[in-house]
């Protein structure tokens, strides 16, 4: 996972690559090591190589994958569908969370899917 740090919130970024299900981009958040379920179910993003931009939407990851007992319309994990994305690509990765009245930006920059893959087939 490629973590990045903003406001006391920390944003992990990892690729599950998948030839069969399709690639996809999934964010934890998590605050002083815990996870921590943002008042969201859904964030904006995009994906830049080079100058190519795509836009992309991270869902919340489904209820088998989050933590027990996440309040309904919370989420601290989620799932982008990236299938163009290729597992040696260097990428941008840039998104947004809700933090209080603020929004707080996140970056990941460097972000190869294969390096920081949690799964792979």
């Amino acid at each position: 996972m490629m973590r990045v740090r903003e406001g006391g919130i920390e944003a992990a970024l990892t690729a599950h690559l998948s030839r069969k299900d399709g690639n996809e981009l999934d964010i934890f958040l998590t605050r002083e090591g815990a996870p921590l379920a943002a008042g969201v179910t859904e964030l904006r993003g995009t994906v830049r190589n080079g100058e190519a931009r795509r836009e992309i939407t991270f869902a919340c990851a489904p209820a088998d994958e989050r933590p027990r007992g996440e309040a309904d319309g919370t989420c601290s994990h989620f799932v982008a569908k990236v299938p163009w994305l290729g597992p040696d690509d260097t990428v941008r990765v840039e998104s947004e969370v809700p933090a209080g009245d603020a929004r707080l930006a996140l970056a990941w920059v460097g972000f190869v899917p294969r390096r920081f893959a949690h799964h792979q087939d």
